[in-house]
């Protein structure tokens, strides 16, 4: 899931358009002001929360999906279920 807070709509409509963004787009009017953004602590742009099957947070600040360090969370969190 993509959460924006891009301070102009257009212009993120857009860029999921051409950019062919897959998954779920979501966008904030509130912004960093916004009670998704609190909920899930985000502090930053871009931020990747790990959230489990019952919409627990497991890592509010997981590594980027293209790192290795993802990979080694999954495996200890999937480990321990």
């Amino acid at each position: 899931m993509s959460i924006s807070n891009d301070p102009d709509p257009e212009m993120w409509k857009t860029y999921v358009k051409e950019n062919k963004n897959v998954g779920t787009n979501l966008y904030t009017e509130k912004a960093w002001n916004s009670e998704i953004f609190s909920a899930y602590q985000v502090q930053g742009t871009p931020t990747y929360v790990l959230i489990d099957t019952e919409g627990t947070i497991i890592d509010p600040l997981a590594p980027k999906p293209s790192t290795p360090e993802l990979k080694e969370l999954l495996n200890r969190v999937l480990e321990t279920q």
